[in-house]
């Protein structure tokens, strides 16, 4: 869970939104990303949500489970099954079980329990970054990959639509924050390739293709906003935007006619630790080549080649997933708390100032063309589960001075 917020500004320009009057002036944002819809902690939704309002949120940011739902034709999908992230694995990233949901009527049963509580919702998709990973059924996995990455934002859109059209029909759409196109766009597979490829691609080579600097910018930013444009004329009522990583990519990818200002902040300790773990795919790490590495591992590490056999089924989210999963897997926790205190302590100061050098950049941004500003990922970057950093006074005050710039 992380607490963001949803700032209205006084300036106007040609572009400027109106926040619809059913929605509070500021979001307090939690953070269920896609887990929630088959994860063990959220199986009493009503309990969840009832307990997320009473730490002080009013909004939830969820995978709203597009392409999940529904197929390309409409049809409802009824019950899908999803696999662990890595089987028999502890401490990954996303320590997960088996399940099967039907996507819809879970997707439903949230904005139920929204107004109950009095809610809001940010609906966006993590399919093609994370979540297809965790589909059991090859032929879904196949069908969701075969769409072309430039028509992939498209048949979200459309996805989105329809989840809007069917809300309104129950009447919960005005427990939507508002709708994300997707996350993360610089960071997905969506984009408008640089070279067209001469067929589908086969989930063996997906990953070539997630990566941005394979993407056409110009291109993708059209098609972006293609997507916006397409709900904002089927629902002009609803705030659609783009969503990015970092404030970086706007000036590059911004969709002109999101309606608001929508980015992530993460500061970079972590990427320190992930540094030490780029070493050949296909051998063993030779760990006593690798002190820095090694000091952060338990004394008998698991292997990394026995590791790769159990995830195959990652191949297309990139390298990355794989080594920090195996990384986690195998980490001697007192060791990595105490270095991560020691280097927030000492590092502190750059923190900051790189907190607001690109906070900041986002505010610019917004303020230039009147709209609101919203981050909505910030923080560790996918700490460790079970780590005791949160629980450490030093690593809560990192927190809060984060909390406390993108406040100001």
């Amino acid at each position: 869970m992380c607490g963001e917020f949803l700032l209205t500004n006084p300036h106007t320009t040609w572009n400027s939104t109106q926040i619809p009057q059913h929605l509070p002036d500021k979001l307090a944002i939690c953070f269920y990303v896609w887990p929630w819809i088959f994860e063990d902690a959220y199986a009493d939704l009503d309990k969840a949500m009832r307990e997320t309002k009473e730490r002080g949120f009013n909004c939830v940011r969820v995978d709203t489970g597009a392409l999940l739902t529904h197929d390309q034709h409409g049809n409802p999908r009824g019950p899908i099954r999803f696999r662990p992230w890595i089987e028999g694995w502890n401490n990954v990233p996303y320590p997960l079980r088996a399940h099967e949901v039907d996507v819809l009527e879970r997707v439903l049963e949230l904005f139920r329990v929204a107004d109950k509580y009095d809610m809001t919702v940010i609906c966006t998709s993590w399919l093609y970054q994370d979540l297809v990973t965790q589909l059991a059924d090859p032929a879904l996995c196949a069908e969701i990959i075969a769409i072309p990455y430039k028509d992939r934002i498209m048949e979200l859109a459309r996805q989105h639509d329809r989840l809007v059209s069917l809300l309104k029909e129950r009447g919960l759409a005005h427990r939507i924050a508002f709708v994300e196109v997707l996350n993360e766009a610089e960071f997905s597979p969506l984009f408008v390739p640089k070279v067209e490829p001469t067929a589908p691609p086969t989930f063996e080579e997906f990953a070539r293709w997630t990566w941005p600097e394979l993407a056409d910018k110009a291109a993708s930013a059209q098609e972006f906003n293609r997507a916006v444009r397409y709900l904002r004329e089927r629902h002009p009522d609803i705030l659609f935007t783009m969503d990015y990583a970092w404030s970086g990519s706007l000036d590059d990818l911004w969709a002109p006619e999101s309606q608001l200002v929508d980015f992530h902040y993460y500061h970079g300790l972590l990427n320190k630790l992930f540094k030490l773990l780029d070493f050949p795919m296909d051998r063993e790490p030779d760990l006593d080549a690798m002190p820095e590495l090694k000091r952060f591992l338990v004394p008998k590490p698991s292997s990394w080649l026995e590791f790769r056999e159990k995830v195959r089924h990652l191949r297309h989210v990139g390298s990355f997933w794989h080594t920090a999963s195996w990384l986690y897997h195998n980490l001697d926790m007192k060791v990595f708390d105490a270095w991560y205190k020691q280097d927030a302590e000492a590092n502190e100061a750059y923190y900051v100032e790189t907190a607001e050098t690109w906070m900041g950049k986002a505010r610019d941004f917004a303020r230039e063309r009147g709209l609101p500003l919203v981050l909505d990922e910030t923080g560790a970057f996918w700490p460790p589960i079970n780590t005791g950093i949160y629980s450490d006074p030093v690593g809560q005050r990192h927190e809060e001075i984060l909390v406390d710039i993108a406040v100001r």
